[in-house]
C-alpha cells in the first residue's frame, strides 16, 4: 500500500518524479561497480580452484543420492562437483539475499531521508578513488534546479539556452579583484541573468581553468580565481562543460579543482574527470529537468599540445570515442542527446567542410543537437537533414557561438549570441517547438575607476541607451556588431528572439542607482 501512495504521488509531483529518476539513475551506476567487483571476486575464485589439489567429489553417487532427504530440501546438493563448486553455489545465493535486503534497505533510505549528505556511489567507490579527488557531485541528488517555469499541462516543454564561451583574461581579473585576494565577478552578467531566469537549464562552456590558488593569469594559460565559479552561479548559468584547448592550462591541479569549485557551487558539469572511474560512472552525463531525461557529451579537437596527466580524463574529439559514448547515450534512452565540441578554426566566422562533416556523423548516430565554441566568433546555425534509420530527419547545428565575456580585440569577437531551443514532449514524442538566437554585446565602461566588464544583450538596449548612459563608443560597437551578426545568422534562416527593454530595465535601474 505505501509502494502503491508513493507511486501515485510520483505520477502528480513531477520534481519528485525527477530525483526518483535520478536515484534509479544512481543505482544503475552502483550495479556497474559491483559487477566489476564481482568479476574480481570470480577470478580469485577460479584461481584458487585451480591451485586445489584435493580430488572433487561428487555429490550424485547413484540413484539413492536422489533419495535423500537433505538433498531434497537443497536443490544445490544435487549439483554435479567438488567442494569449490558448492562453495561458489552457496556464496551466489548469499549474494543475492544481500543484494536483496541491501535494494530494500537503500529505496526505504531514499524514501525517508530528504536530503543526502553522502551519496551511495560515494559508499562504492570511494576506496577506488584517490583521497586528493573532489567529491561526487551531490547536486544531482538534491532537486538541482529552482523550477523557474513549472507548468501543469498535458504537454511537456522545456526552454534550453546556450551561452558562448566563457572567457577570464587578465584584465577581467584585475577588473574583478577585492582587497587582498578576493574577486567579484557578480557585475558581469547582472544584465543577462534576468534572460536566463526564463530558461530551466543555461549551459555554458568555461574556457578557463579554476587552480585554487595565485598566479591568476590570462592568455595562453587561462588560470582563474574560484569567484568566477561564484559569479557564474548568481548570473544564472546551471549546466557547465570543460572539455575545451584550455582545460589542461593548470595542469592536473587545475582539472581537479576545476571540477570541485564548480560543484561547489551546485554547477552540474562534465567533459573533464578527476579520473576514468568517475568517466565511466557519469559519461554520458545525464540530466532530468522538467520530465525531460537529457544526454550530454562534450569533445575538444585538442588541447594546445599539452598532454593529460593521468588520472585525469579530457575527451577528446575522436570520432570512433564519439561513436561508442553516442551508442551508450542512446542506450539508456534520453529524449534528447546533446554534443558540445570544441573545434573549427578561430575567427573564422563560417564553419569549414570538417566542422560540417563531423555534424551530419554526429546527427546520424543520434545526437540531436551538436553545439559549437572554440571559433570565438559567430557561425551558422543550421538546420540540414540526414539519413536516420533509413528516414530523412532534421537536424541542428549552431557551429560557434562566440565569445559570451572576454578582452579578445579581434575582428568579430567583441560578442556572440544565446542559443534559445524550445522542446515540447508530446505522447512520448520530442521535438523543437523552435529555436531563436540572442545577441550579446562585451559592454566595457569605464565605472568606479576601472573598466568593467559585462555580458550585455543587444536588443533591450535599442533604443534606451541613454538609460545605461552608455558612452557614445560603446554604442557604435554595439550597432555595427548587432548588424553584421543579424546580417549573417539571418542568411541561413535563424531568427532573433527580441527582447524587451521592460526585461532588464529593473536591473538597470538598480545598477545606476
Amino acid at each position: 500500500e505505501d509502494t502503491k501512495a508513493f507511486e501515485s504521488e510520483i505520477a502528480q509531483d513531477t520534481d519528485l518524479a525527477e530525483q526518483v529518476a535520478q536515484h534509479r539513475f544512481e543505482w544503475d551506476a552502483m550495479e556497474i561497480l559491483i559487477e566489476d567487483d564481482l568479476r574480481g571476486k570470480m577470478a580469485e575464485w577460479k584461481a584458487d580452484k585451480d591451485a586445489e589439489t584435493t580430488p572433487s567429489v561428487s555429490v550424485l553417487n547413484s540413484s539413492q543420492t536422489l533419495k535423500s532427504a537433505d538433498e531434497k530440501k537443497s536443490p544445490l546438493r544435487v549439483v554435479k562437483g567438488g567442494t569449490a563448486m558448492r562453495r561458489l553455489y552457496y556464496a551466489l545465493a548469499a549474494a543475492a539475499s544481500l543484494a536483496l535486503v541491501v535494494t530494500g534497505a537503500w529505496w526505504l533510505w531514499h524514501i525517508n531521508v530528504p536530503k543526502i549528505n553522502q551519496t551511495p556511489t560515494d559508499v562504492v567507490i570511494k576506496d577506488t578513488l584517490k583521497k586528493t579527488a573532489p567529491p561526487l557531485p551531490s547536486p544531482q541528488y538534491q532537486k538541482p534546479f529552482s523550477s523557474k517555469k513549472e507548468e501543469k499541462s498535458q504537454n511537456q516543454t522545456i526552454k534550453l539556452m546556450f551561452a558562448g564561451d566563457i572567457m577570464s583574461q587578465l584584465p577581467q581579473i584585475e577588473s574583478a579583484k577585492l582587497d587582498g585576494e578576493q574577486y567579484d565577478y557578480t557585475s558581469c552578467f547582472q544584465y543577462i541573468k534576468p534572460i536566463f531566469d526564463k530558461a530551466d537549464l543555461v549551459f555554458g562552456n568555461l574556457e578557463c581553468t579554476l587552480p585554487g590558488h595565485p598566479p591568476y593569469t590570462g592568455f595562453p594559460n587561462f588560470r582563474s580565481p574560484d569567484d568566477l565559479a561564484e559569479g557564474l552561479k548568481k548570473g544564472g548559468f546551471d549546466i557547465l562543460v570543460t572539455s575545451n584547448n584550455h582545460a589542461l592550462d593548470g595542469g592536473l591541479e587545475g582539472i581537479n579543482h576545476t571540477i570541485e569549485a564548480v560543484r561547489k557551487q551546485g554547477f552540474l558539469q562534465t567533459g573533464t574527470f578527476t579520473d576514468a572511474v568517475r568517466r565511466k560512472v557519469f559519461y554520458p552525463f545525464i540530466v532530468y529537468k522538467n520530465g525531460f531525461k537529457i544526454a550530454l557529451l562534450n569533445y575538444t579537437h585538442h588541447t594546445n599540445g599539452y598532454p593529460t596527466t593521468p588520472p585525469a580524463v579530457v575527451n577528446r574529439l575522436v570520432m570512433k570515442d564519439i561513436k561508442k559514448d553516442l551508442k551508450e547515450a542512446l542506450r539508456m534512452k534520453p529524449d534528447v542527446v546533446i554534443t558540445f565540441l570544441h573545434w573549427g578554426e578561430e575567427h573564422e566566422i563560417n564553419e569549414n567542410i570538417n566542422q560540417r562533416e563531423v555534424a551530419r556523423l554526429l546527427h546520424s548516430w543520434g545526437s540531436d543537437l551538436v553545439i559549437g565554441s572554440h571559433p570565438h566568433v559567430v557561425q551558422p546555425i543550421k538546420n540540414e537533414q540526414v539519413i536516420l534509420n533509413k528516414k530523412r530527419v532534421d537536424f541542428l547545428t549552431a557551429y560557434s557561438l562566440g565569445n559570451f565575456i572576454s578582452t579578445q580585440p579581434f575582428v568579430n569577437t567583441e560578442g556572440g549570441i544565446v542559443f534559445e531551443v524550445n522542446l515540447e514532449k508530446q505522447n512520448g514524442q520530442v521535438h523543437i517547438n523552435d529555436y531563436f538566437y540572442i545577441p550579446v554585446i562585451r559592454y566595457t565602461p569605464y565605472q568606479h575607476g576601472r573598466v568593467q566588464y559585462f555580458a550585455l544583450p543587444i536588443s533591450p538596449i535599442e533604443g534606451h541607451e541613454d538609460d545605461l548612459n552608455m558612452p557614445a563608443d560603446e554604442r557604435l560597437k554595439m550597432s555595427n556588431f548587432a548588424a553584421k551578426t543579424r546580417a549573417h545568422l539571418e542568411k541561413f534562416g535563424a531568427v532573433e528572439r527580441k527582447l524587451e527593454w521592460n526585461d532588464i530595465r529593473q536591473q538597470v535601474m538598480q545598477t545606476e542607482r
